[in-house]
């Protein structure tokens, strides 16, 4: 979760990884192998993003619809290909950033042990990728939320009706922190 500080991190290395490779496989023949883009090109690398999120739009638009979502209610399509844009705006920034920097500042950077960003980079990354999730979300979340189907529900089942919304909150809390201490988690 350290690394979510990007876009790119959140879903490379954050988020669930498990139809990364067989995505990345089918944007890579696409974009490499039918339309013939150089490798290494922003092209190239910006096909490969849009087909990664286009696949896991329909994906999801599909499980929409097993959730009894009308096509035309998901916002899996708006939420997933704005991804695309983000990830373009954040490394415009990124590059923009490099430009601007005085000489100064670009030792300072060289100083740094090799792969460790700065805590204040690491902050901000973070505050970017939690704005960019909460409004991008809502056009996800929404329609799901929204639907006039009875039969349709986000979360199966609600352990709070059972056991009360006190104790769950205090098994929460005591969860995290166990995990914090469990594996040692470093912020």
């Amino acid at each position: 979760m350290a690394d979510a500080y990007t876009l790119r991190n959140f879903w490379g290395k954050f988020w669930h990884q498990f139809m990364r490779q067989p995505f990345t496989s089918i944007s890579n023949f696409v974009a490499r192998d039918v339309l013939n883009l150089t490798r290494s090109s922003i092209l190239e690398r910006y096909t490969n993003v849009f087909i990664v999120f286009l696949i896991s739009a329909i994906f999801h638009v599909l499980v929409d619809i097993l959730q009894s979502v009308p096509v035309d209610m998901s916002g899996s399509m708006p939420f997933y290909l704005a991804f695309v844009f983000g990830i373009m705006l954040e490394d415009g920034v990124q590059n923009i950033w490099k430009r601007v920097q005085t000489p100064d500042s670009r030792q300072e950077e060289a100083q740094q042990p090799s792969g460790i960003v700065p805590l204040w980079k690491r902050a901000a990354g973070m505050v970017w990728v939690v704005l960019w999730l909460g409004v991008t979300s809502t056009w996800y979340f929404t329609p799901m939320i929204q639907s006039t189907n009875d039969d349709l529900q986000v979360i199966p089942f609600s352990a709070a009706k059972y056991i009360g919304l006190q104790p769950l909150i205090g098994i929460v809390v005591g969860s995290g922190v166990g995990i914090v201490v469990m594996f040692e988690v470093e912020i």
